[in-house]
């Protein structure tokens, strides 16, 4: 309808990155000021203040059936929340520098992040643990996506090429 729902204010600085849940019942936002906001999509309630990073948020996802909530920062980071509890779950490292974009499957079970240093790499959600380190990209990794199932990965970046992993 394009109907405005909801203004969600909760940020102290610029707001970098939103996601929603597969049925809207579920936003995330992350920003400068270090935090990730899980908000109630329906009531427009705020959830979760997730803390954890050091300095900025740059990127958010959540999980399709907003069970999962990981976040990417200028720390270099990858933080992975219970959605629910607001817990932190993991703390994965990886990359050298800045990440830049993060994505997670429907389920939560494959989190992907890419990174400033360019690589692509593809942890398990439930363990924590680096699955992969996807190569072939030369240059920054700017936008990852991966499918509900887990089994596809794009990544896109500084070189201009979008390469797909299966």
């Amino acid at each position: 309808s394009g109907q405005l729902r909801h203004r969600l204010e909760g940020h102290k600085g610029r707001v970098y990155d939103v996601s929603v849940s597969g049925d809207g019942g579920v936003v995330v936002s992350g920003g400068s000021d270090g935090q990730v906001l899980v908000w109630d999509g329906v009531r427009g309630q705020l959830r979760h203040r997730l803390k954890g990073h050091r300095g900025e948020v740059k990127c958010v996802s959540v999980s399709a059936d907003g069970k999962v909530v990981v976040a990417g920062g200028v720390d270099g980071q990858v933080l992975v929340w219970d959605g629910r509890s607001g817990q932190l779950r993991h703390r994965l490292e990886g990359h050298r520098g800045e990440v830049k974009c993060v994505s997670v499957s429907g389920d939560g079970g494959v989190v992907v992040s890419g990174g400033g240093d360019g690589q692509v790499l593809v942890w398990d959600g439930e363990s924590g643990q680096l699955r992969h380190r996807l190569a072939g990209h030369r240059g920054g990794v700017w936008g990852v996506s991966v499918s509900g199932d887990g089994g596809v990965v794009v990544a896109g970046g500084d070189d201009r090429q979008v390469l797909v992993w299966k």
